[in-house]
C-alpha cells in the first residue's frame, strides 16, 4: 500500500516517534508519563504487543526502566530497533521481536499469549473493526491494552490541518524543476561555467525568491511552517552540487518524494483522528469482543488535547 510506502519513508530516516525532531529521542512529557503509568502495570517477564510500533520509541523506555518484558513490535511499515534501544538492549534478557508488514488486524501470534497490548497513535490506523477483535484474540484473561489515539480537537490534528493548508504543491514543483535545471547545466557546461549559464541563474533567482518569502518569516502564527522546512532543505541541494549528476538526481527525487509523503502522512493521521462519538462507538465495540474499557479520557498538557486515553482489561468468560 502507498501509505505503507510513505511511513516507510518517515521511519528511515531514523525518527523514533511519528512526532520526528518534536520527539526525537522518544515520547517524554505527559506521554512518556502516561506510559511510565502502564508499565507499572505489566507482569514482569510479561509478552507485549505494541501496534504500530514505528522505530520503536516504547521499547526504549522498557529498557530504560530496567524492565525485563518480552517486546514485539508490530508495524505495517518497514521499521526497525532504534540506537538508543539497541544500545541498551544488551542488559536485556529478552531481545525483542519487530513483526513488519503487518498491520493490526492480523498478528502472527498466538491466542491468548499476550499479556498487554499496548499502542501510541497507531491501531486507529487500522481497520478497527478486524484489529479489535484480533487485540482480543491475542491477550490472555485480564490481559491488559493500554492505547493513545488521535483525537480530531487535538493539538496534533491541528498543527496537521495547517501544515496540509500550508502545502503549496504549484511552488514546490517550481523548486523542483529549478534544481532540475541547475543540475542538468552543471552536467552540460560544468560547474565552472555554471555562473555563464542564463538557465541555471534563471533557476537559481526563482529558488532564492521563494527562499525569501518563506524563510524569513519565522513567527509561528504568520509563517508558513511546511514551507518552510521545504525550501530549508531544498537549499542542501547546494552542498552536493559538486558531486556526480547521479547524486545530485537522487538529492532531488528524494526530495520530492518526501514532501509528497509528508502531505500523505497529515492527511492520512486526520482521516483517523476520533471525537466524542467516534469513541463511544470504540468502546461499543470492545464490549462486544470482550474487552472492557475501563478508563476513557482525553491526555493533556499546557498546549492543550494531546489524545485520547484508552485502558481496559480482557473480560474473563
Amino acid at each position: 500500500m502507498k501509505q505503507n510506502e510513505n511511513w516507510s519513508k518517515f521511519w528511515a530516516q531514523g525518527h523514533v516517534t511519528t512526532f520526528g525532531e518534536f520527539f526525537k529521542e522518544g515520547y517524554r512529557g505527559e506521554i512518556g508519563q502516561w506510559w511510565q503509568t502502564v508499565l507499572q502495570r505489566l507482569p514482569e517477564g510479561g509478552q507485549v504487543v505494541d501496534l504500530g510500533c514505528g522505530n520503536t520509541a516504547l521499547l526504549t523506555a522498557i529498557l530504560e526502566a530496567g524492565l525485563q518484558l518480552q517486546y514485539i513490535g508490530v508495524d505495517p511499515a518497514a521499521v526497525s530497533i532504534n540506537p538508543r534501544a539497541s544500545t541498551l538492549l544488551v542488559e536485556s534478557m529478552f531481545p525483542p521481536k519487530l513483526l513488519t508488514g503487518y498491520g493490526a488486524e492480523s498478528v502472527p501470534l498466538e491466542s491468548g499469549s499476550v499479556d498487554a497490548v499496548v499502542s501510541v497513535f497507531g491501531i486507529e490506523y487500522a481497520e478497527l473493526s478486524k484489529a479489535i477483535p484480533e487485540v482480543s484474540r491475542l491477550l490472555v484473561p485480564e490481559g491488559r491494552f493500554d492505547w493513545i489515539v488521535h483525537h480530531a480537537d487535538s493539538v496534533v490534528s491541528r498543527m496537521s490541518r495547517r501544515a496540509i493548508q500550508e502545502y503549496n504543491a504549484v511552488e514546490i514543483e517550481r523548486v523542483v524543476l529549478a534544481l532540475k535545471t541547475i543540475s542538468a547545466e552543471a552536467a552540460r557546461v560544468g560547474l565552472p561555467a555554471l555562473k555563464d549559464s542564463a538557465r541555471a541563474e534563471a533557476a537559481r533567482a526563482e529558488i532564492n525568491t521563494l527562499a525569501a518569502q518563506y524563510l524569513n518569516d519565522t513567527d509561528l502564527n504568520t509563517g508558513n511552517g511546511t514551507m518552510f522546512e521545504f525550501l530549508s532543505s531544498s537549499l542542501k541541494f547546494f552542498r552536493v552540487l559538486k558531486s556526480p549528476e547521479s547524486e545530485r538526481a537522487a538529492f532531488i527525487s528524494n526530495l520530492s518524494q518526501e514532501f509528497e509523503a509528508y502531505h500523505a502522512r497529515f492527511s492520512q493521521m486526520l482521516s483517523v483522528v476520533k471525537s466524542d462519538e467516534d469513541m463511544k462507538q470504540l468502546t461499543r465495540l470492545c464490549s462486544q469482543h470482550q474487552l472492557s474499557v475501563l478508563d476513557l479520557k482525553t491526555l493533556n498538557d499546557e498546549q492543550g488535547i494531546l489524545g485520547w486515553v484508552v485502558s481496559g482489561k480482557k473480560a474473563v468468560l
